[in-house]
């Protein structure tokens, strides 16, 4: 959010958490405290900042192979993966908000790290002279505003 001569206002967080499907949370062997995650599929997302080794030992679990897992290229992929029930992901709050409130993801365990970075609208600061430059940043603000609860329940 530091970028010289610009401003930018703070749109949403964006942190870690585990995400599965609610069958996979309560099927034959439901997720009830962390170290159940040694009887599932750690899903993995190529090139991300915050990965299974960190949230293990934030949670304080030892003895589970952090590393074990498929390995996905993309956030869509992890995410439709752990939707389909083939495992736990690490998801990005900011882009499961939609499958948690719709009830396709799960957050079984609230714990959650945070992200080094954020999302920011980002402008000239007089740009929002402009009436059309304005709307668009207030209605991008309000819309972010209105994600918080559910960013929230992520975290629950």
């Amino acid at each position: 959010g530091q970028y010289p001569g610009l401003k930018a206002d703070r749109l949403i967080n964006d942190d870690f958490v585990p995400v599965c499907s609610p069958a996979l949370r309560e099927g034959e062997q439901p997720l009830r405290e962390p170290g159940d995650l040694k009887y599932h599929a750690l899903l993995h997302e190529m090139g991300t900042q915050i990965d299974w080794r960190m949230w293990l030992m934030a949670a304080g679990v030892e003895g589970i192979d952090s590393s074990r897992g498929p390995v996905y290229s993309h956030s869509s992929l992890i995410i439709q993966a752990a939707i389909n029930g083939e495992g736990v992901a690490l998801g990005r709050t900011a882009l499961i908000i939609e499958d948690l409130a719709a009830g396709r993801l799960v957050v079984p365990f609230d714990i959650s790290l945070k992200a080094e970075y954020a999302y920011y609208v980002v402008y000239p600061p007089r740009a929002v002279e402009r009436a059309k430059v304005r709307a668009f940043r207030d209605w991008l603000l309000e819309e972010a505003a209105s994600d918080q609860p559910l960013a929230a329940a992520a975290k629950a």
